[in-house]
C-alpha cells in the first residue's frame, strides 16, 4: 500500500517490510524489516546527500570512462521485468501489454 507520504508497506509470507520515503531517500528514509519470527530491524544509510539520479549518473560515467564496471547487466534488466510481471500477476491486473513493434 502506498500513502501520500511516499511510504510502502509490504506484507510477505514470512514477515513484513516498511519503506519510509522511498522517493526522496536522501532527505530521510528508513527500512523496517519485521520477520515473522525474530526481532524487528530498522536500517538507514545516508551518504553525502546525493540524489538517486546523481548516483546513477556517476556510476554510468565511471563505467563509460572505464573506471568501474557497469553496475548492472542486461540479465538484471530481464530479471527486473520478470519481477514486475509477477507483481502485476499477483495484483490480478495481468501483465501489461507489450509496446514492441513488429
Amino acid at each position: 500500500a502506498l500513502s501520500a507520504g511516499f511510504n510502502l508497506h509490504l506484507r510477505l509470507s514470512r514477515g513484513s517490510l516498511s519503506v519510509t520515503n522511498f522517493l526522496f531517500p536522501w532527505i530521510y528514509h528508513s527500512l523496517a524489516v519485521v520477520p515473522e519470527h525474530g526481532p524487528k530491524r530498522v536500517e538507514q544509510l545516508y551518504g553525502g546527500g546525493e540524489t538517486t539520479f546523481e548516483l546513477q549518473l556517476k556510476a554510468f560515467a565511471e563505467a563509460v570512462r572505464g573506471v568501474a564496471p557497469f553496475p548492472t547487466t542486461s540479465a538484471d534488466a530481464v530479471a527486473n521485468m520478470e519481477l514486475i510481471d509477477e507483481i502485476y500477476e499477483a495484483s490480478q491486473l495481468g501483465k501489461r501489454p507489450s509496446r514492441m513493434r513488429a
